[in-house]
């Protein structure tokens, strides 16, 4: 029954009722949360096994299933709101017709991207509308709110978003700083990222959808039941209903003494009227009649009339005070301050001007670090100052660092071939090296580019060279030998 709701009944803003799901989320988190882990939790640990080569797979599958869950919370909402939260077993036992009677097919083709969705379900759902009544009740339900559900799943959608991302980001934050980056996003958004930290993604959404669907769900709801509420008058009819328990409660006694007293003057002889003329009128139109009364109220045009007046105004209007005669030197120094206020206002403007001007002069000062119009960023030519520039290396690189080799010059053989290496990464590969990286920051930005053989020798030829840079070793020749030769084989360009 309407009046066994435990929410207050009464008009509200839109804006008022999305904030009431908040609330309601945080009074009944308990059952929301019991329900949300034991359906959703549920459906992660059984679809992380099939999927676990493909974790994007997993997303995709619980994303398009979110319909389904979202009506296990609206049951969770729907009963709490009559002081019965339902139990895990409840829960469970509703799935089949919360899956078969809920409109659930039409969520997951048609209305499967509908911002709208959480607000419109409980009409299929509470109400069992269907069809072409599901359409008009939901067009009726939808005058002066669609637009507040449309932005409430727009700011959900952004929500998750930016959780997961926070997410991502606190992990890398509190990474040892010698490490390196532990996400790189464009590797992410270009398949080059490796399982691993796809996982790590997916736990992240994961944990933002079970953050901020349980609020959809339930600032939806009470949308409804706020546009509802406008429509059929709930506060009215609640307020009635309370006060027609309250009298019967008393009214016992009363009852019986009406009774009796009816008995007695019943039994009495009845008094005649003096004239018949003095009864009240009934006739339709008479001017003491009710219904002429009724008439007149509602051929008022102000009956049934809602005007919406807003108007800013103080909270302590000014009392108008006695005009007081100011001495010559203060109304001096109020056309000081008033000047001083012109000027000041017409320094703000040049001085946003100028920094408009020195910023476009920066930005064309610095344009060659500028990714180009056609959206592919211009390689650089040095690299860790290497020549790095294609047309800096040899035709054939291997048979030039034998030379060198043959030359007594090792490092600089080995030079030659990490400079070629970094050319071939930079340029044909287009792996996007950073100013302070190190070698080990570039075998692990190559490591998604590379096939597993090209990068074993790529981490046999950087630990060569850092050894011979570096540390000053004298290396074996037939092993630098063997290297100068086997560039060509990963590295050179295909014929």
């Amino acid at each position: 029954m309407i009046e066994h709701l435990i929410l207050e009944a009464r008009q509200r803003s839109p804006w008022e009722a999305l904030d009431l799901g908040l609330v309601m989320q945080r009074a009944w988190r308990r059952p929301v949360y019991q329900a949300w882990l034991g359906t959703w939790g549920v459906a992660v640990l059984l679809l992380a096994p099939l999927f676990w080569l493909w974790p994007v797979w997993t997303a995709m599958f619980l994303w398009w299933l979110k319909p389904l869950f979202d009506r296990v919370l609206l049951k969770v909402f729907a009963e709490s709101a009559f002081g019965e939260p339902p139990g895990l077993r409840q829960i469970w036992r509703a799935l089949p017709q919360l899956a078969m009677q809920t409109g659930l097919l039409h969520a997951l083709t048609l209305g499967r991207f509908s911002l709208a969705r959480s607000f419109h379900l409980p009409v299929s759902q509470l109400e069992g509308a269907t069809g072409r009544e599901a359409r008009q009740r939901r067009g009726i339900l939808s005058r002066r709110t669609l637009g507040y559900a449309w932005w409430l799943g727009f700011a959900c959608a952004h929500f998750v978003v930016f959780l997961e991302i926070s997410g991502v980001l606190m992990i890398e934050m509190f990474m040892p700083a010698d490490t390196g980056s532990f996400f790189d996003w464009k590797d992410y958004f270009t398949s080059g990222q490796n399982d691993m930290l796809d996982w790590v993604a997916l736990v992240a959404w994961l944990l933002a959808e079970s953050m901020v669907e349980p609020y959809f769900v339930a600032a939806g709801f009470s949308l409804y039941l706020s546009r509802r509420s406008d429509l059929e008058g709930w506060d009215i009819e609640i307020a009635f209903r309370r006060l027609t328990r309250r009298r019967e409660v008393h009214s016992g006694l009363a009852s019986i003494a009406i009774l009796a007293a009816v008995l007695f003057l019943s039994a009495a002889p009845q008094p005649a009227w003096a004239e018949t003329n003095c009864l009240p009128s009934d006739k339709p139109g008479a001017p003491g009649s009710s219904k002429a009364q009724i008439q007149q109220v509602l051929s008022d045009p102000v009956f049934g009339c809602k005007v919406a007046d807003t108007q800013w105004q103080k909270k302590t209007p000014d009392e108008k005070k006695p005009a007081v005669a100011r001495p010559w030197w203060m109304k001096w120094m109020i056309e000081l301050g008033r000047m001083l206020a012109v000027i000041s206002e017409f320094a703000i403007y040049i001085v946003a001007l100028l920094a408009i001007v020195v910023f476009g002069w920066l930005l064309y000062l610095n344009r060659h670090l500028l990714p180009s119009l056609s959206g592919t960023a211009i390689p650089p030519g040095q690299l860790f100052g290497l020549d790095v520039r294609p047309e800096s290396l040899p035709e054939d690189v291997s048979a030039a660092a034998l030379v060198l080799l043959q030359d007594g010059q090792m490092t600089a053989a080995l030079s030659l071939l990490y400079r070629a290496s970094l050319s071939v990464l930079l340029h044909r590969l287009l792996v996007d090296f950073q100013p302070g990286d190190t070698e080990g920051d570039c075998l692990r930005r190559a490591s998604g580019k590379l096939p597993v053989a090209d990068l074993s020798y790529f981490t046999s030829l950087l630990d060569a060279w850092k050894r011979s840079a570096y540390a000053h070793q004298r290396l074996d020749s037939d092993s630098v030998a063997a290297l100068c030769r086997a560039w060509n084989q990963h590295f050179a360009r295909p014929n």
